[in-house]
Formats: C-alpha cells, sequence, structure tokens
C-alpha cells in the first residue's frame, strides 16, 4: 500500500495516468520484486541498450521475448521433454525453474 499518491494532481489531467503509474512503481516496495534470473543492463549508445540475463539450461526455443507499448517481457519455460538422468550430482546449484521478467521502457528506446 502507497502511503504517498499524487492522484489529486492529476484529477485536472488527461494523459498524465502513465506518470502517476511510474510514481507508484519508483516508491513500490522492493521486496516482492522478482530476483531470478539476475540480469545486467549496459547502455551502448544513446539510444542503444544491452540486456543480458543469467539464464543457464535454456534453450533458445524456451524464450519468448515480446514488446507491449513500453513493456518489454522475456518469460523462459523449460520444454516438456524430460530426459533420464544421467549425470549423478554431488551438488546441483543451476537453477531449474521458469521465469518472467518485465522492464519499463523509456519512450525513446
Amino acid at each position: 500500500m502507497n502511503t504517498f499518491s499524487l492522484t489529486p494532481l492529476f484529477r485536472h489531467s488527461v494523459g498524465f495516468d502513465r506518470l502517476d503509474n511510474m510514481m507508484d512503481r519508483v516508491f513500490d516496495n522492493d521486496k516482492n520484486a522478482p530476483s531470478y534470473p539476475p540480469y545486467n543492463i549496459e547502455k551502448l549508445e544513446d539510444d542503444r541498450y544491452r540486456i543480458t540475463m543469467a539464464i543457464a539450461g535454456f534453450k533458445l526455443s524456451d524464450i519468448k521475448i515480446m514488446v507491449h507499448g513500453d513493456l518489454l517481457t522475456v518469460n523462459g519455460e523449460h520444454s516438456q521433454e524430460k530426459k533420464p538422468e544421467e549425470v549423478s550430482y554431488l551438488y546441483k546449484g543451476i537453477a531449474n525453474r521458469s521465469f518472467n521478467r518485465k522492464f519499463n521502457l523509456a519512450d525513446h528506446v
């Protein structure tokens, strides 16, 4: 629950809902933010960026990248094919779970 709301400022404004939503996200609690998979965002040039995600164990066909408006969504689901365990692990530390990561894009991206 937010304790700071800009709603009264935007009652008489049309088209500023996006700014209000962005402010809500900035002040939102990060405790519920997903931490898997970890990622880096690199600025290559003024208007070029690269997102690198640590998603070991996924095939290219398991990854879906979608853009809807100003929202970039990267979704990873392991294919249903199961192969018999041929390896006896002493420690298995690489996560083997699906993920859904969303990034808000600026207008110029």
